[in-house]
């Protein structure tokens, strides 16, 4: 997958900014995917031609904005210094090349998309490796850390990579 590919997908997103709800959706725009998995607030599809996810979160309401927070805190952590606590988890983080929100409002809930790497399998809960990186964002950030677990783990090139950041406030 080359740098000039994953434009192309931002561009065919950027390009028909429409609400996604399934597949269809991104078959209509030349996106051929499939459907991963959902969590509590988005639904996850990873493209079939690249090792690329989309999330999407059809529910952004001005109290529960869970893939605005994730990148807010993504952003956070990566433009932290050298002498931050946060600045030792940005190993972890994984590569986000596109986020998208639009704004709920009184009348309708917004509606966000990220566009991120697709890393394989989620780790056992007794992976052992598990337990430092946990207290390693623990000790780093004011909240609970309930996301940082075997679903949400992934490992990449010999690094655990947090693949969902949303329920983590900084």
């Amino acid at each position: 997958m080359t740098n000039e590919d994953i434009q192309n997908v931002i561009d065919k997103l950027q390009a028909n900014p429409i609400r996604y709800k399934d597949y269809e959706d991104f078959k209509k725009i030349g996106l051929d995917t499939e459907y991963l998995d959902s969590g509590s607030y988005r639904h996850a599809y990873r493209l079939l031609d690249f090792p690329l996810v989309i999330k999407i979160d059809n529910y952004v309401t001005k109290h529960q904005q869970h893939s605005y927070n994730e990148y807010k805190v993504y952003k956070k952590i990566i433009e932290s210094d050298f002498d931050s606590p946060l600045y030792p988890i940005k190993k972890h983080l994984p590569e986000i090349y596109y986020f998208q929100q639009e704004e709920p409002t009184d009348d309708k809930p917004g509606f966000a998309i990220t566009l991120m790497r697709y890393y394989q399998h989620g780790m056992k809960e007794s992976d052992t490796r598990l337990g430092p990186l946990v207290r390693l964002v623990a000790d780093a950030v004011d909240t609970h850390t309930h996301d940082v677990r075997g679903d949400n783990v992934r490992e990449y090139d010999g690094k655990l990579v947090i693949i969902d950041l949303g329920n983590i406030r900084i």
